[in-house]
């Protein structure tokens, strides 16, 4: 039919022409198939609205991190909820509810509900429900609830809760969950050996409270 342009100019004038409220998915469009046994170098063909559709759809993840591909200010959030109501650039959240209300720029955040309501940039979290509430720049947040409530800069917390509400900047924290405190150093040998399932050529840290320091068990 489109061979016949006439034809077409009066699809046109006869407002024939449907809209996307209209359209429907089974309904078909012109197509021109490469082919150089046919004048012109293409063969006059049609697809359906709906398979057009389809082969235009949204690009993969994939195809996006592609060469010379962006994604729009740098974001990319998956899971249920994951940065609503956030407004940083450069922001990637992983998991439900992962960066709701986020303010900060150059922000990972992976785990349930971690880094809503940020407002610190230049951030690494990971841990269900960390950062929260952080306000603090240049951090690494690592476990479960790290940092929330955290104003200070240039911290490095490990373990569940570790830093929680600090407000002290430069530091480098453990939680007790993750660093047990032992009398002496027989104590913790007692404690973190191979017959207990202690780790063969790992070192294990712990504080000692008759050093009043930080020591180590080599396993034996």
């Amino acid at each position: 039919m489109l061979n016949n342009l006439t034809n077409f100019f009066n699809i046109i004038k006869g407002r024939m022409i449907r809209t996307s409220a209209t359209v429907a998915s089974t309904d078909i469009i012109a197509l021109g198939v490469v082919n150089p046994n046919y004048g012109g170098g293409y063969l006059p063909s049609a697809i359906t609205v709906g398979d057009l559709q389809t082969t235009l759809s949204t690009p993969s993840l994939q195809q996006v991190l592609d060469f010379n591909h962006d994604l729009v200010n740098g974001l990319n959030f998956q899971g249920a909820d994951a940065g609503a109501g956030q407004s940083g650039v450069n922001v990637i959240g992983f998991g439900n509810n992962t960066c709701q209300g986020n303010t900060g720029e150059n922000v990972i955040a992976f785990g349930r509900g971690c880094a809503v309501e940020n407002s610190g940039d230049v951030n690494i979290f990971i841990g269900n429900d960390a950062a929260f509430q952080n306000s603090g720049n240049d951090n690494i947040g690592l476990g479960d609830v790290s940092l929330s409530g955290n104003i200070g800069d240039n911290v490095i917390a490990f373990g569940r809760a570790a830093g929680v509400s600090n407000q002290l900047s430069g530091q480098t924290i453990f939680s007790d969950a993750s660093f047990p405190v032992y009398a002496n150093a027989t104590a913790a040998a007692a404690v973190i050996n191979l017959v207990n399932g202690a780790s063969a050529n790992s070192v294990y840290l712990y504080y000692d409270t008759a050093l009043g320091a930080v020591s180590a068990v080599f396993p034996v």
